[in-house]
């Protein structure tokens, strides 16, 4: 390869390469630079050893490109065999010499589905997303087995359509096709959750606990789709038992903790067993080891605070009651916000105890 009129030296070759080696992208880029200087051959000599370091279809369509600029039929022939037989896998043209080369090869083939979906990539990620759509609804003539192209279409139509309804349908046709796709599991839930599909969630849930090798993120999902289900009591047990890996922004698995003892102790209320609920409301003010999550700095357990204090006054243990709501009073929760009601909840009882029925207090004082 040279530049210009100067060849490059063995050493200059193989220190170029070692640099270009460390990310196929860099040979994209410098093929890049080739073509804005005019270079088109060394352009495409950049592109030949980015194939053999990595077969990416979308360099294969730019080589194609570029041969047919320069008049190499025979490489440009080879271009087009090579990016139609390659996978479609980490297809995300960036470049406007890629959508060049993409557009390019639609006009030789406008049945090119891999070409018609990495444009569509290309589209989606500049918020062009009916083109994008269009030309992913397209692409399914010869990639409707392809889970990542059905799954883009599912979050299309589900964040830009607005319709989770099909959403769901791509979302489902993806999993059937790569049930090891982890991320269907949780965009379905959602879904399913959000159009009240129980059963269908239930289902999800027996084929995540068959999952062989699951992720973190939807093993804690998981624990939360056991708990919103009813399924609290063993959600607990391996809560409990198992050693969880702290994700970023992880506070969520502490409240689907809560939650399941929320839940535990709303049955044992019912049961008359007082002390068991004050137990589990007691837990729920704990944030375990084996969960990876810390306390925040910001409290946010008015409700804990008011159901314990309730828990209390059942029992007649009004300065226990008294103490709970004043921790759940303290906190501040602006209006409209989930906790900002038990605050006020815990105001009253505050008022209906201490300052309306002064005469409670010796009552209160003598209490256990």
């Amino acid at each position: 390869m040279t530049s210009g009129n100067y060849p490059e030296s063995l050493d200059d070759r193989e220190r170029l390469q070692r640099v270009l080696s460390d990310d196929d992208q860099y040979f994209v880029d410098l093929a890049c630079y080739y073509i804005a200087a005019g270079l088109l051959s060394d352009a495409l000599e950049v592109l030949q050893r980015a194939w053999l370091h990595k077969e990416a279809a979308t360099t294969a369509y730019l080589a194609a490109f570029l041969a047919h600029q320069i008049g190499d039929t025979s490489a440009e022939g080879a271009g087009f065999k090579k990016a139609r037989a390659a996978s479609p896998d980490f297809g995300f043209p960036s470049r406007l010499e890629e959508v060049l080369a993409l557009q390019f090869a639609l006009e030789n083939d406008p049945q090119d589905s891999k070409a018609r979906y990495f444009l569509g990539n290309f589209y989606y990620a500049h918020e062009r997303y009916d083109e994008a759509i269009q030309l992913w609804r397209d692409a399914l003539d010869h990639m409707e087995n392809y889970d990542v192209l059905l799954h883009n279409l599912g979050l299309a139509v589900w964040h830009r359509k607005n319709d989770p309804k099909e959403a769901v349908q791509w979302f489902e046709k993806a999993l059937a096709v790569n049930p090891h796709n982890q991320d269907l599991y949780l965009h379905l839930d959602e879904l399913y959750k959000s159009l009240d599909l129980t059963e269908r969630r239930a289902n999800l849930l027996d084929r995540i606990n068959h999952l062989s090798d699951i992720r973190e993120d939807v093993r804690k999902h998981r624990i939360k789709m056991m708990v919103e289900l009813g399924d609290y009591q063993p959600a607990l047990e391996i809560m409990t038992s198992e050693r969880f890996i702290p994700l970023e922004m992880d506070q969520r698995f502490h409240e689907v903790y809560v939650q399941a003892l929320m839940l535990r102790a709303r049955d044992h209320i019912q049961a008359g067993q007082i002390e068991e609920a004050i137990q589990d409301y007691n837990r729920m003010l704990e944030y375990p080891e084996n969960h990876g999550v810390g306390a925040p700095t910001t409290r946010a357990q008015a409700h804990i605070y008011y159901h314990l204090g309730l828990a209390y006054e059942k029992l007649g243990k009004y300065r226990q009651a008294i103490k709970a709501w004043h921790e759940a009073a303290s906190e501040h929760h602006s209006h409209g916000e989930q906790l900002f009601v038990y605050v006020q909840k815990s105001l009253d009882k505050l008022s209906r105890y201490s300052e309306f029925m002064p005469g409670r207090i010796n009552i209160i004082g003598n209490s256990k």
